[in-house]
């Protein structure tokens, strides 16, 4: 019998959404605690460091003169917990 497995302190990778997706000029990081802090990183398909961000909770992120394309957003809490979510800018 497979043992217990104790889900409450895990997040899952599809807990972290950015709205709306795709975006325009701005987007709202959803699924982290309230009063939580992240910095998040924001960069092109090929790693290349597009924009850093900082913000507790559910924050509004700035993506004024981000060129159009396939982003990704890796986005590390306070217990060191990383999440990554991907971002289309128009």
């Amino acid at each position: 019998m497979p043992a217990p497995t104790d889900r409450s302190n895990r997040h899952s990778a599809s807990a972290l959404s950015v709205f709306p997706n795709p975006a325009q000029g701005q987007v709202t990081l959803v699924g982290m605690e309230p009063g939580a802090n992240w910095i998040g990183e924001l960069r092109g398909t090929d790693g290349r460091l597009v924009r850093r961000f900082n913000g507790v909770g559910q924050s509004p992120l700035s993506l004024d003169g981000v060129a159009e394309g396939l982003y990704i957003l890796n986005v590390v809490d306070g217990t060191s917990s990383s999440r990554t979510v991907r971002v289309i800018v128009q």
